[in-house]
């Protein structure tokens, strides 16, 4: 994806700001902070979709990557790892807009990222029946 398409979203985690590149038009939500777990929730938005990525990270330094329909209203984890990974953000981000632009918008995405090797493996993605 060319670099004119993208925009640079600041996000804190910890206290460190962490710099996401992400799809031209989508929003980051300013992160909240769930005191009781002192879990932070931040929501991706695309534009004109109908479906949003929610992040939590945790306190104990647990990150999950989830994809909410609007439609159907399930949330489908696609990321969990006990580190936060701000590539893995990026490239789980670019995909579901590239798939979204594909007319995949009113199915659940679903797909899997795992690390190994220091390289991250993007693999199936699919149309819910």
């Amino acid at each position: 994806m060319k670099n004119n398409l993208r925009e640079e979203k600041e996000v804190v985690f910890d206290g460190c700001m962490n710099v996401l590149s992400l799809p031209s038009g989508w929003k980051a939500i300013t992160p909240k902070k769930n005191n009781a777990t002192s879990e932070i929730i931040v929501l991706f938005i695309p534009p004109k979709a109908s479906y949003h990525i929610i992040l939590k990270y945790n306190k104990t330094k647990h990150c999950e990557l989830f994809f909410s329909d609007h439609i159907t209203g399930e949330q489908d984890i696609i990321y969990s790892q006990n580190a936060f990974f701000s590539h893995v953000i990026n490239h789980t981000i670019a995909l579901v807009d590239v798939l979204n632009k594909k007319s995949y918008a009113s199915n659940v995405i679903k797909f899997l990222i795992t690390m190994e090797g220091g390289g991250d493996i993007l693999s199936e993605s699919k149309r819910a029946p």
